[in-house]
C-alpha cells in the first residue's frame, strides 16, 4: 500500500476507535462472544462483509472495539466505517462511488483496490 493511503487509512481506523472508546465500561474491554462469532464469520471463504446491527446498548459498539483489536493484533487489513457517522450524503449508490474513489475520505483511490 502506498504510504499516503496507509496513512490515510491508520487515521480512519484511528478516529474510529476513539469513537467507541467512550463506550468502554470503565475504560476497560468486556469480551463478548459475538465477537468471536464474527471473527469466525470473517475467516470463512468468500466473507469480505459483516454488517452487525442491533438494539440500542446491546453491545455492538463493544463487539467492534474487541473486533477492530483482533484485526490489528493478526496485522489484517481493514477499514471501519461507522454509518451512523458517516452517512450516505445523497445515496447507497453514491456512497459506494465515493468509497471506490476514497474522493470523500481525503484519498486519491480506495484502500479496497490496493
Amino acid at each position: 500500500m502506498e504510504p499516503e493511503l496507509l496513512r490515510r487509512v491508520e487515521t480512519l481506523r484511528d478516529r474510529f476507535a476513539e469513537s467507541l472508546r467512550h463506550h468502554l465500561a470503565g475504560g476497560r474491554l468486556i469480551p463478548r462472544p459475538e465477537t468471536t462469532e464474527v471473527m469466525a464469520a470473517l475467516q470463512k471463504t468468500g466473507i469480505r462483509l459483516v454488517l452487525i446491527h442491533g438494539v440500542a446498548g446491546a453491545g455492538k459498539s463493544g463487539v467492534l472495539y474487541e473486533l477492530t483489536q483482533h484485526l490489528d493484533e493478526e496485522g489484517t487489513p481493514y477499514l471501519p466505517l461507522r454509518l451512523d457517522r458517516q452517512r450516505p450524503k445523497v445515496s447507497p449508490q453514491h456512497f459506494g462511488r465515493a468509497a471506490r474513489t476514497a474522493g470523500d475520505w481525503g484519498c486519491n483511490r480506495s484502500p479496497a483496490h490496493e
